[in-house]
């Protein structure tokens, strides 16, 4: 038995060595532009170097105009709204909005069967305004429930007067406009 645990321990300790030892690629100085914040970054699989931003990437945004002249796609929702701050009544401004996708356990949709779940790829995603308007364009009709904040720090959702969240449905072909959406939350 002995002898088992020791060639045991002899193993794990030669994985944990090798996996230790391992060359990792490091990112290297673009060295055609040494002020950029660009680095080079050489791959195990021996296929082409890759040249990877350092710096945040802006994401274009750009709001309506007039959002009474916004038509819906075919097939498709658009959903307005304001969202403001339960504790401040305030606006609350250039903050990430989501729908996150309700999934029902069977036909008849009843709500204590239903479960929320946000997909960071693939929900549908807005930013407010300064006054905290928000719009989603090209919505698959169906029920979701209004996110707020970001997904991987400070959120939180809209919920109604017993705590739980405020489900929305929303119609093909349709804009829907929300209103007010109070939520505790504060930027």
């Amino acid at each position: 038995m002995n002898r088992l645990y020791f060639v045991g321990s002899m193993l794990l300790i030669l994985m944990l060595f090798a996996a230790c030892t391992t060359q990792v690629p490091t990112p290297q100085q673009d060295g055609a532009d040494q002020g950029a914040a660009n680095v080079i970054i050489d791959s195990p699989l021996g296929t082409p170097r890759a040249m990877v931003s350092m710096l945040p990437t802006v994401t274009p945004f750009s709001f309506p105009e007039n959002i009474d002249d916004i038509e819906a796609a075919p097939g498709q929702a658009v959903v307005i709204g304001r969202i403001l701050s339960s504790r401040t009544l305030m606006p609350i401004a250039n903050t990430p909005v989501r729908l996150a996708e309700i999934f029902y356990a069977d036909e008849t949709r009843d709500p204590a069967t239903a479960a929320w779940a946000l997909n960071n790829a693939s929900s549908p995603f807005a930013y407010s305004d300064e006054s905290g308007v928000f719009v989603f364009e090209n919505v698959s009709a169906q029920d979701y429930v209004l996110f707020v904040g970001d997904m991987e720090g400070k959120y939180t959702v809209a919920v109604k007067e017993d705590g739980f969240p405020q489900s929305y449905s929303f119609e093909p072909d349709t804009v829907t406009n929300l209103g007010d959406v109070d939520v505790d939350y504060t930027p």
